[in-house]
C-alpha cells in the first residue's frame, strides 16, 4: 500500500477511525492489535476525536509470525465470557448492519459465527468473524505454530454461516487500486442509506 492500512483515509478521517466508529457503540471493549507501528497508531487515535474509553492496545512483538500470532495477542486481553468479533483493519467498509446482524446470529449451539452471501448461486465465505467464548480458550489453548484456518476447520461442525447482503465482508484493501475502488462505491453506498 506504501503506508499504513490503517491510517488511509475514508474522506476526512482515517481506516481505524471509520472501523472504530462502528465498532465502539457495539462493544464493552475493544482491543486493537498492533506492531511495530503501535506508537504512530497510539498517537493518532488519541488525537482523535474518539472516545477512546473502551478501548485499549494490545503491542504483538511477534508480529513477524504473522496474523495468527496477532490474533493470539488479542484474545489473550479478552477477559469476560463475551464473544469476540474479529475486525481486520483491511477490511472498513464492512456496513454496521452487517455487524449487528452478525452479533444478533449468536446462539448457544455454535462457536464461531461467519458471515456469507450468495453471488452467482455461490456462496462465498467471508469476513469479520464471531466468536464464542469457548472458541476464544480454544485459540489461547492453540501453539503459535497453528492457524485460524486449521483450528475453524478443527471446529467446522459447530460453526455457523450468517447470510447477507454485503459484498464488503470479501473485500481486502490490499492495494490502492482496490482501496480506491471501494472508496467509490461507499459513497454510493452511503447515499442509498
Amino acid at each position: 500500500m506504501g503506508q499504513d492500512k490503517s491510517l488511509l483515509k475514508i474522506g476526512k478521517i482515517s481506516v481505524i477511525e471509520h472501523i472504530l466508529l462502528k465498532l465502539i457503540p457495539l462493544s464493552e471493549s475493544i482491543t486493537i492489535v498492533v506492531g511495530e507501528n503501535h506508537e504512530m497508531i497510539e498517537d493518532h487515535l488519541l488525537r482523535s476525536a474518539l472516545n477512546l474509553d473502551n478501548v485499549c492496545f494490545a503491542v504483538n512483538q511477534n508480529a513477524q509470525l504473522g496474523m495468527y500470532s496477532s490474533i493470539r495477542k488479542g484474545c489473550s486481553k479478552v477477559s469476560g465470557n463475551n464473544p469476540v468479533l474479529l475486525q481486520m483493519i483491511d477490511q472498513p467498509f464492512v456496513s454496521k448492519n452487517t455487524l449487528q446482524t452478525l452479533i444478533k446470529s449468536i446462539d448457544a449451539e455454535h462457536l464461531i459465527f461467519q458471515p456469507s452471501i450468495n453471488i452467482d448461486g455461490l456462496e462465498r465465505i467471508g469476513h469479520p468473524i464471531l466468536f464464542s467464548p469457548d472458541f476464544i480458550k480454544e485459540i489461547s489453548a492453540d501453539n503459535d505454530k497453528g492457524n485460524l484456518r486449521d483450528l475453524i476447520r478443527k471446529f467446522s461442525h459447530k460453526r455457523k454461516f450468517v447470510p447477507l447482503d454485503d459484498e464488503n465482508i470479501l473485500q481486502n484493501i490490499n492495494t490502492p487500486q482496490q482501496f480506491e475502488k471501494s472508496l467509490k462505491k461507499i459513497v454510493v453506498d452511503d447515499i442509498k442509506h
